[in-house]
């Protein structure tokens, strides 16, 4: 029977049946069709409700601009003044100055309001313990030792043992800039009878931004003259 959303888990088991239910759609029957509809209705609306979409960071904005452009580090430095700057600028240690803004906003055209990130009379969070801050997290629900296991922590050198007591300070670090959490989905966690752990796939999602974000874009320059008119190209299939 369907309802309304009203927990992470719940809203974690109506993506994995409605992925379930998608897998499958062409033999579905008509009342299972139906069932898939309402349950996209449901999952959008206990999204909108409860994870709202915030403005890019200026760190957001400065990556999206250079995996846009196929910007690399170097092309960063060259705007900022000193490649020295890129790392510490990139994770956060060193803010923005007044004429490195400019100069991003008139050399690679970021909005001056991305580059200079919330401002005193912005929306504060709902879920925030104070306006302005991230929520605080419930140690308990996280797999915090696993997450230690697998190098989600990577400044956190030594033992379990030794950080088995600052398990709040991982957390808050690892968390550190993210108000809520984004929904996020492992295809291979879908299946109708999984048991999801939404709070270790919230941390899942936020170590694949982080490592992504470290990562150089890839993405190659567009070029025309690799698009091939099918029928030079030993094309054989009838045109539709």
């Amino acid at each position: 029977m369907l309802k309304v959303i009203r927990s992470p888990e719940e809203h974690a088991q109506a993506l994995a049946r409605r992925v379930e239910y998608l897998e499958r759609y062409d033999s579905l029957s008509e009342p299972e069709r139906e069932a898939c509809e309402v349950l996209a209705v449901l999952i959008e609306k206990y999204e909108n409700d409860h994870h709202r979409v915030l403005p890019p960071t200026p760190i957001e904005a400065i990556r999206e601009r250079m995996a846009e452009m196929n910007y690399k580090k170097k092309d960063l430095g060259k705007v900022l003044g000193s490649p020295s700057r890129v790392a510490e600028i990139l994770n956060g240690t060193r803010q923005l100055t007044p004429e490195m803004i400019r100069r991003l906003r008139d050399e690679w055209h970021i909005p001056a309001d991305s580059l200079l990130g919330p401002g005193p009379n912005s929306t504060p969070d709902p879920q925030s313990s104070a306006p302005g801050r991230a929520p605080e997290r419930d140690l308990s629900r996280y797999p915090v030792k696993q997450m230690f296991k697998h190098g989600y922590f990577p400044k956190a050198t030594g033992t379990w043992r030794e950080w088995s007591k600052r398990g709040e300070e991982l957390l808050a670090g690892f968390f550190r800039g993210v108000a809520t959490p984004e929904p996020v989905l492992m295809r291979q966690m879908a299946g109708a009878k999984s048991i999801v752990c939404p709070y270790a796939v919230e941390a899942w999602g936020q170590r694949v931004r982080v490592v992504a974000g470290e990562m150089e874009p890839t993405l190659l320059p567009w070029n025309p003259q690799a698009v091939t008119n099918p029928s030079c190209a030993g094309w054989s299939g009838s045109a539709a």
